[in-house]
């Protein structure tokens, strides 16, 4: 499986952490219906839910937005079977956006 850092090292050489020997075994945090369950209703949202704007076409999607309130943030992470991304909107100085 893919892994961001598979290894750290020291200036001098020192390994650290690496993923070969010191990450934990995988495990399951949800069921495969529960999973399922998921990615039905997260597909939902680019097709008819919050973020049809963010719905590719001819590409199964799938996704959440959010905001916080005053308008001041909004977010959207998205994933297809392949990749994810995530997008946020908001100024840094907890003024709305408009």
């Amino acid at each position: 499986s893919r892994h961001g850092v598979t290894q750290l090292v020291t200036r001098t050489g020192e390994v650290v952490y690496d993923f070969a020997k010191d990450a934990p075994p995988p495990r399951r945090v949800l069921s495969e219906q529960g999973l399922k369950s998921m990615n039905t209703m997260l597909a939902a949202v680019p097709v008819m839910g919050t973020a049809r704007r963010a719905a590719l076409p001819n590409i199964v999607s799938a996704g959440k937005t959010g905001t916080t309130q005053s308008y001041r943030d909004a977010w959207y992470v998205g994933f297809t079977g392949n990749y994810t991304a995530a997008v946020w909107l908001g100024n840094d100085d907890f003024t709305p956006t408009n």
